[in-house]
């Protein structure tokens, strides 16, 4: 029964046919099962110290479209120069990705960016960059900007030396079809000018889900001002999460 539903057999007739000795399908539940595993087993291997060519072959051919759960490397030192091997092995079948990097060391995003730009089918990407000491993001937003179909976009740099967010309002102006945006710089006390930023934010008339939160950074009132102008101008927007506490920029007006 189950091999005649991975062929496509008519429900009428699941327990009355024989399986298909052969099936193109076999090999795509294989390739999946395979890919699955090798999400599974990928940072056991990587810390253990084994070779991880066979694992970036079987995750690169797996047809998958989700990797399952968010991946997670977090403390995972070993992971810092395994990074950009690990993105150029996704499949580019995948059309979800939540993927979690705190704490690994980053400086720059080309230590772990390079290769995310192939995976044009995403419509999800989660990134959770917290707790790096990065301090530049040119590289991941050059990468980022072809989603084109993305839907939804989750990035957090709580915690890191991020003093610019130039390069991400460059590469926002690309997802005019986002719904859900969600952007967390607490703690990023250098981030003082977001005009880039809120301009493409401003144009994003699909808008349906944002949050930003920019506690404890160096926001001047020009740049609040900008972010609820454009905040203003989505009009189909249906939740809103804006936080701006622990701004000692700001003048008294502006609060």
């Amino acid at each position: 029964r189950i091999l005649n539903i991975i062929c496509n057999v008519n429900a009428d007739c699941l327990d009355k046919t024989d399986p298909l000795p052969i099936h193109p399908n076999y090999t795509k539940v294989d390739g999946m099962i395979q890919g699955k595993l090798a999400v599974y087993f990928y940072r056991r291997k990587l810390e253990s110290g084994m070779n991880m060519e066979l694992l970036h072959r079987i995750l690169y051919d797996a047809p998958l479209f989700r990797l399952g759960r968010k991946v997670v490397f977090d403390e995972c030192e070993q992971f810092r120069s395994e990074a950009c091997k690990f993105a150029l092995s996704l499949p580019e079948t995948v059309s979800e990705l939540d993927l979690s990097y705190s704490s690994v060391g980053f400086e720059n995003s080309h230590e772990f960016a390079v290769g995310f730009g192939r995976l044009k089918n995403l419509t999800s990407f989660k990134l959770d960059l917290s707790r790096n000491a990065l301090c530049c993001v040119e590289k991941l937003c050059e990468e980022i900007s072809a989603f084109a179909q993305l839907r939804e976009l989750d990035l957090s740099f709580w915690n890191t030396n991020l003093t610019s967010v130039y390069f991400l309002g460059l590469a926002l102006c690309n997802f005019m079809g986002l719904e859900y945006l969600s952007l967390n710089f607490v703690n990023c006390g250098g981030i003082s000018q977001v005009a880039t930023l809120a301009t493409s934010l401003g144009n994003m008339m699909n808008m349906k889900r944002l949050k930003l939160d920019f506690q404890f950074s160096s926001l001047t009132n020009e740049s609040i001002i900008d972010l609820c102008k454009a905040v203003k101008k989505l009009g189909d927007l249906e939740e809103l999460h804006l936080h701006l506490t622990n701004i000692s920029t700001l003048s008294g007006a502006v609060r």
